[in-house]
């Protein structure tokens, strides 16, 4: 739907994003106030994951983890939200300290299969694009040797024999 300026007119928020956003603001000014608040920094991070504000929750919830390392629920939120940013490297350190402190935290297993599975498609695509990049350059190095590269026929004429050229 657009209004009446032509604009497209933003969806309605829920109740429960209201509610998120007014407990993002209400949370800011406590950890304003208070920037030891472990509690204040978690439910911020909390809040914006409700809201899909990955950056901001991860940045919230690293300041939780900081403040108080010793707890694995605040470990594992951040881990949870690091692999939704694909900061994977970063998850496995958090997870690995939440397991530390409770190894029968099973959504911290099960988050820890998803951060590994992630640092493996990473790895993967790296060594695809390193693969890739080796061939260009290998190309542009043959093109700049003055080597000629081999010509493959076209199916409409028989191998060595140039196609001629159409005439404008």
């Amino acid at each position: 739907p657009k209004t009446s300026k032509g604009k497209k007119k933003e969806p309605e928020k829920t109740n429960a994003e209201k509610a998120f956003e007014n407990a993002v603001k209400i949370y800011e000014k406590i950890v304003k106030k208070n920037p030891e608040d472990d509690v204040a920094f978690f439910y911020l991070g909390r809040s914006y994951n409700k809201l899909n504000e990955d950056d901001k929750a991860a940045k919230a919830l690293r300041q939780a983890a900081k403040l108080k390392p010793e707890n694995g629920e605040y470990q594992t939120e951040l881990a949870e939200t690091l692999i939704n940013i694909a900061e994977y490297d970063e998850a496995v350190r958090a997870l690995k300290k939440a397991l530390e402190l409770d190894e029968n935290n099973l959504q911290a297993e099960d988050l820890m299969e998803r951060a590994k599975a992630g640092q493996k498609r990473i790895e993967f695509g790296k060594k695809q694009l390193q693969e890739k990049f080796e061939q260009q350059q290998q190309q542009e190095e043959r093109q700049s040797t003055g080597r000629p590269t081999k010509r493959v026929a076209s199916p409409d004429e028989t191998p060595g024999e140039e196609k001629p050229k159409p005439s404008t």
